[in-house]
């Protein structure tokens, strides 16, 4: 939501000392990849450094719904969204390193299903033929966001970028 996005950065702009830096609002949504790949294309237009990568937004224990291409919901957003982000941000973030990317995961990856994400990689992550579970498929999409986040740590080993997930706290 931008327009809530931007009164939130005027009372933060507000607070911030003289010479602090400066806070800009954008737009992006993560469930639909033409916005993403905007995003992307746009902040890569306007900063020529990207230190710092926050992949924190998502949605928790919708109902069963589909991301613009189709994807479940949860998954689409909280996992394959910001995988294209960081993705096609990765460039940048080792051009200006040292660097980092940081997945904000959840223990909740414990309520994937034994039988969810992993398991069903070839055959339903988007339960288009499974029994639609909100938590189970909230797990899921953590558990990606954190197989995900260990793949890059190590494809980015000696790159001077960091790649790091963690679970909030409840």
């Amino acid at each position: 939501n931008v327009s809530a996005a931007e009164d939130l950065a005027r009372g933060l702009r507000a607070g911030l000392p003289a010479g602090a830096g400066s806070l800009e609002v954008m737009a992006l949504d993560l469930a639909s990849f033409a916005s993403i790949r905007a995003f992307a294309r746009d902040l890569q237009a306007r900063h020529p450094r990207l230190d710092l990568l926050i992949a924190n937004a998502g949605v928790m224990a919708t109902p069963l719904g589909r991301t613009t291409e189709g994807f479940e919901t949860q998954l689409g957003t909280n996992h394959l969204g910001h995988f294209l982000l960081t993705s096609l941000l990765l460039d940048r973030l080792r051009a200006s390193a040292p660097s980092r990317v940081v997945v904000v995961a959840s223990r909740a990856h414990h309520r994937g299903s034994r039988e969810g994400l992993l398991a069903t990689l070839d055959t339903d992550p988007h339960y288009q033929k499974r029994r639609y579970q909100p938590m189970v498929a909230y797990g899921d999409s953590k558990l990606a966001n954190i197989l995900f986040t260990r793949a890059l740590a190590r494809r980015l080993t000696g790159s001077g970028v960091l790649a790091v997930c963690l679970h909030p706290g409840v």
